[in-house]
């Protein structure tokens, strides 16, 4: 089953998801959306290389646009797979304060560096937010929300949900990044029911 309203794709090694994540939390519209985890590479496949020329044109494009609107964002030494950065946002919409955590896993990588795939710097993320640091290493620790970023990728391919990020809603799509202005519309015309 679909989530309902406007929902965002997104994966927080993914500049492009990083700079939409600051154009609407800027905007104050990060509660209009339904925030779903995508891994652009889930496991068993590798990570992103850093080295891959595709990979290395879309990180520079999105440090352009970045530059140009003023986001703080510097390309990080890593791409690690994201299944427990995700994880750990699921764990977060349970306890009441998903924006918070993404938007510092988000920070985390793209401002502060830290390898989003170790355990202990989101058990660390966590804690800084205000959630139970022992449960939070328990959940990693078992997978406990495997299954539910698993679900997430699935719901996203089912949607035709191709790149991230993607905001979609019943009849319309906007992927990759855009404008500001052409994601604030497009949302606020979701959330109006008249999704583009």
């Amino acid at each position: 089953m679909f989530t309902t309203g406007p929902t965002i794709f997104y994966d927080f090694v993914d500049p492009g998801s990083y700079l939409a994540s600051c154009v609407v939390g800027g905007e104050g519209l990060e509660a209009a959306l339904d925030w779903r985890g995508f891994e652009i590479r889930p496991p068993p496949e590798p990570p992103l290389a850093a080295e891959d020329e595709a990979w290395r044109r879309h990180q520079s494009r999105m440090s352009a646009y970045a530059e140009a609107l003023e986001i703080p964002m510097r390309a990080p030494l890593l791409t690690p797979w994201t299944r427990k950065a995700h994880e750990m946002t699921e764990l977060a919409r349970a306890r009441n304060c998903h924006a918070r955590v993404i938007r510092a896993i988000f920070r985390a990588h793209f401002v502060e560096g830290k390898d989003i795939g170790r355990i202990d710097q989101l058990v660390a993320i966590a804690r800084a937010e205000g959630m139970d640091a022992t449960e939070a290493k328990a959940a990693l620790d078992v997978d406990a929300f495997t299954d539910a970023v698993a679900s997430n990728r699935a719901e996203a391919g089912e949607r035709g949900v191709e790149a991230v990020p993607a905001f979609v809603a019943d009849g319309g799509r906007l992927e990759g990044f855009r404008s500001p202005g052409e994601i604030v519309r497009w949302i606020r015309d979701a959330a109006a029911g008249r999704p583009g």
